[in-house]
């Protein structure tokens, strides 16, 4: 079976070790000109396993007002009108509704469950040379457990996953590193499977691993429009003029509404920006990953360098994104001085002019993401096309789960068909 994958970052090239996996012949098209160039370049580095929550919650409902008139530190959205955008947040809103909230969560974590157990032997598959660790990670909470929150940890328990509630000296007795922050915690949140890694190193690994195994990667390649005859299938076009057959297709990219909207399928996702920096590590050697839940701001070791991301924009413009890059890095030095070596002005300034060195590199883009945080995958009404993609902040987490559920439908669909 010939089956196509758009897109090439972990999304697009794990759909496509499960299908080399399941027999298929893979080809792999990206318009970058390197994989993970997109949502997976230097994401937050974070394998939450035991915290895929969506940001559609009913706490995000009730600080909707601050968020809007650019009160919140973490989350910042602005109105467009445009009738995708009014869909999706449409959506959204009522995402954040107590029983919508609830249902989304399970079901997150279910499949981060699952993605857990299948990237595990991927992991060792592939050595883990992108500086992964399983090494746990720590949400830390500057007030007092609320009813809520032991509510929620309690649910995630049920539902099988491996989280406690730490106080602050179980907390520092896990990740001593935390008696150099500025602000220490009242408790934490401890999930032990929980892991890092550098997703685009995971990204390029997998890539030489699955053209070993003989897929095709083509790089610099924009697919331009589906070939379809009537509601079948039938392959790829591309921006050069030409095409090519294939018996399947799996949508991985973000970037695909436009292609599969042609076709009248209503991809409701939405780009949520996101930003990170990569520095040297500091005076302190950082174990577990932390989560500063007040600030919304996740640090992870990888290697030698700490990887700081965190914030959320919506419809934010590109020129004042440097700003918000600024504000995490003076979030992050204001609250964990000892966890980085932290850049000069000159030095960050360099990096958002485009200048990224080993000791400072900065990095925004955007996270496609769907209302409730459930991503797309599955077949469509067109046969023979499917899709993998809406996975927002969680990409790497379920990446696992959704890709090799997708690779299951392809070859069961195509099989039906013989």
């Amino acid at each position: 079976m010939r089956v196509a994958v758009v897109g090439a970052g972990t999304i697009g090239l794990t759909t496509a070790h499960f299908l080399v996996e399941q027999g298929a012949r893979v080809s792999i098209y990206d318009s970058a000109d390197s994989v993970a160039a997109g949502a997976s370049f230097a994401n937050g580095g974070q394998l939450s396993y035991s915290f895929a929550d969506g940001m559609a919650t009913p706490s995000m409902l009730a600080k909707l007002p601050r968020i809007l008139i650019d009160q919140d530190e973490a989350i910042r959205a602005r109105f467009r009108l445009s009738a995708r955008f009014a869909s999706w947040g449409l959506g959204f809103l009522r995402s954040c509704l107590p029983q919508n909230s609830k249902r989304s969560t399970r079901a997150l974590l279910e499949l981060a469950l699952r993605s857990e157990s299948l990237l595990a032997g991927l992991h060792e598959c592939l050595g883990a040379q992108y500086s992964y660790r399983a090494n746990g990670k720590l949400v830390l909470l500057s007030d007092p457990p609320s009813k809520t929150v032991i509510e929620q940890i309690k649910a995630k328990q049920d539902a099988g996953c491996h989280i406690e509630l730490v106080s602050r000296s179980e907390a520092e007795a896990l990740e001593p590193s935390i008696c150099t922050l500025r602000d220490r915690p009242s408790a934490a949140i401890y999930g032990p499977n929980d892991a890092v890694g550098d997703a685009r190193g995971f990204a390029i690994s997998l890539a030489n691993l699955v053209t070993q195994r003989g897929a095709h990667l083509h790089l610099g390649r924009r697919v331009s429009a589906l070939a379809c005859d009537g509601k079948t299938l039938t392959g790829l076009a591309f921006d050069d003029g030409s095409t090519r057959t294939y018996d399947a297709v799996v949508i991985c990219t973000g970037g695909a509404n436009d292609l599969v909207r042609d076709h009248g399928i209503r991809a409701n996702i939405y780009p949520v920006t996101g930003y990170s920096l990569t520095l040297p590590v500091g005076r302190e050697k950082l174990d577990k990953s932390l989560t500063l839940l007040e600030d919304k701001v996740v640090l992870a070791r990888l290697g030698n360098h700490i990887r700081i991301a965190g914030m959320a924009d919506i419809n934010w413009p590109a020129e004042r994104r440097p700003e918000r890059i600024r504000r995490l890095m003076q979030i992050a030095a204001a609250k964990a001085p000892a966890l980085a070596h932290y850049p000069s002005e000159g030095q960050l300034d360099a990096a958002i002019e485009g200048e990224n060195s080993p000791s400072c590199s900065v990095w925004s883009g955007d996270r496609p993401m769907t209302p409730d945080g459930l991503p797309l995958t599955g077949e469509t009404p067109i046969k023979g096309l499917f899709l993998n993609m809406g996975h927002g902040m969680l990409g790497w987490t379920l990446a696992g789960a959704t890709s090799a559920s997708v690779a299951s439908a392809v070859k069961d669909s195509l099989e039906s068909t013989c």
